[in-house]
């Protein structure tokens, strides 16, 4: 019962960890297009965003799943080769007198660690550069126009898509370098151009 309150315990601090990193990938990726995502999201997309994160990019996911393997593999791993030189240098300096609970502990809070931060870099560094890549694609009018939006009385126009959440959707028009955002409850309709073979 105990090994199962500590689970609930991990995956709720874990998942309140990855809203935070959702959040902070978010915001430094629409800063660089010069929008403030918090004045355009409701709090169910701020809660969804890490998730939404990792189903629409594999290499996070694999990533996320790859960090939650070391943290179970790695102290197992450490702990059973704890008698050895380099471990004892790496970890346990001066202590002589240490128990196997007290190893394992040790272990397990140095990589919970190293996935923090390891995440933490990962998901702002997804921000960061997805941000400056899609900034720069806008100032040398470098994007992609896939996608077609109209709105009541108005004529379809060629957009890049940047990202729909539930209240709005962000876009660059064709022939225009500024990011505009409309309330999805004004968007008549919105067409996907297929690509050219």
């Amino acid at each position: 019962m105990k090994h199962i309150e500590g689970l609930q315990k991990f995956l709720s601090l874990g998942y309140l960890y990855l809203i935070s990193l959702g959040i902070l990938q978010q915001s430094v990726f629409y800063q660089q297009i010069g929008v403030n995502i918090f004045q355009y999201s409701s709090l169910a997309d701020i809660l969804i965003s890490p998730i939404a994160t990792l189903a629409t990019k594999p290499i996070v996911l694999i990533f996320a799943i790859a960090i939650t393997c070391l943290f179970y593999i790695m102290p197992w791993y450490l702990s059973k080769n704890s008698d050895k030189n380099w471990v004892k240098k790496a970890f346990f300096k001066n202590k002589l007198d240490i128990t196997k609970e007290e190893i394992q502990s040790i272990f397990k809070s140095f990589y919970l660690t190293c996935c923090a931060l390891g995440l933490l870099g990962f998901f702002l560094g997804l921000g960061l550069g997805s941000g400056g890549k899609l900034s720069d694609n806008i100032a040398n009018n470098e994007l992609e126009y896939n996608n077609k939006i109209s709105f009541d009385g108005a004529t379809a126009e060629n957009v890049h898509l940047i990202s729909v959440n539930s209240l709005y959707c962000f876009y660059v028009v064709k022939g225009n370098l500024n990011v505009k955002i409309a309330p999805i409850s004004t968007i008549k309709n919105f067409e996907l151009i297929a690509k050219k073979q």
